[in-house]
């Protein structure tokens, strides 16, 4: 028997039905808008910045752009690859009135997921050849004094395994106004380039490529290669060797980001010097801020030994200067002088 409620009026009948519970609100539209906002522009940004960096159609999209937004100054031909993983182009040149730079050959391959672990992994940069040509004012305003750095410590671990330049010349470019151009620069560059090639070939026909490349005001060398890391405080530049005009040299680097920088690196030539076979040694140590040279020279009919200490960024660097040369015969050196054994110590 079904009790009726105590406060239902006289004579009406019992309400059987269970109680119902509230309506869940709705969700408000507003806040699926912006979700929907949110996400789309996200999803168009990742999928873009994927197109740009890790196709062939990227690539050329990005190179396009950066060209016209330099108003042409930019110029690149035959590029293929990605951003993401490494590339390859035909040739890169930048011009502007006072600045030509080109690049023949450019090949660039790295690890981008390294840089997840701030890591920055270079496999291989290397160029077949680079032409550097530039206006050299005649009035230079003098520079501000340099000052020593508080710190050379990097924020990422730097790998780079290979870094190779078949061959590079700097000349200074024509001022304006004047017969030669940019094209004649580039063609009188090159040749400088085939004359230091035959000069490291032939070290007897040294001396004559160097005077041709000191007329030129030129600065020229071939078949660099090197290879550095760091793991953001300690650098080093594990291997550095280059053809010169005159000889091959090679350099090892040891650096300490904290100040006073730690140094410690070694290095050498061999090669002509004006017709005459030399070799060189030296070695770096101290610290950057105070750096200590000592360097032994060898050549026909000479031996000399040279030490220096400097304060690199003082108005006056140099602090001890060092000289200890052996017997040596001015005759082998200038055609003409009297024959003599001399020696020479001085500091």
């Amino acid at each position: 028997m079904t009790e009726a409620r105590a406060d239902a009026p006289p004579g009406s009948s019992p309400d059987t039905r269970p109680a119902v519970p509230p309506a869940a609100p709705r969700p408000r539209r507003w806040l699926r808008w912006l979700g929907w906002g949110v996400a789309l522009p996200v999803a168009a940004l990742v999928g873009g910045s994927a197109w740009l960096l890790g196709t062939q159609s990227g690539l050329d999209a990005s190179l396009a752009l950066a060209q016209r937004a330099t108003g042409g100054a930019l110029q690149v031909e035959g590029a293929r690859g990605r951003v993401l993983g490494g590339f390859d182009i035909d040739r890169v040149a930048w011009r502007t009135a006072d600045l030509h730079i080109e690049l023949d050959a450019l090949a660039l391959a790295w690890q981008p997921a390294a840089l997840f672990e701030r890591r920055l992994r270079i496999d291989h940069l290397t160029v077949a050849r680079v032409v550097l040509a530039q206006t050299v004012a005649e009035d230079e305003p003098e520079a501000a004094p340099v000052v020593a750095p508080a710190s050379l410590e990097l924020p990422i671990v730097v790998d780079i395994a290979r870094v190779a330049v078949g061959a590079f010349v700097m000349r200074e470019l024509p001022a304006a106004g004047e017969d030669a151009g940019a094209a004649e620069a580039a063609a009188t560059a090159a040749e400088a380039i085939e004359r230091a090639e035959d000069a490291v070939a032939d070290p007897g026909s040294a001396a004559e490529a160097v005077t041709e490349v000191a007329a030129d005001q030129g600065l020229i060398f071939t078949n660099l290669e090197a290879a550095l890391d760091s793991d953001g405080r300690h650098h080093r530049l594990r291997t550095l060797t280059v053809d010169l005009p005159q000889g091959k040299a090679h350099l090892r680097l040891a650096l300490d980001g904290v100040s006073p920088f730690a140094l410690e690196g070694e290095g050498g030539f061999d090669g002509v010097i004006e017709t005459h076979a030399l070799a060189l040694q030296l070695a770096l140590a101290n610290t950057l801020l105070e750096p200590r040279l000592v360097a032994e020279a060898r050549a026909q009919g000479l031996q000399a030994r040279v030490e220096a200490e400097a304060a690199s960024f003082a108005p006056n660097p140099l602090r001890r200067l060092a000289i200890k040369a052996g017997e040596f015969d001015p005759a082998a050196f200038v055609a003409g002088a009297p024959r003599a054994a001399l020696s020479l110590d001085a500091e």
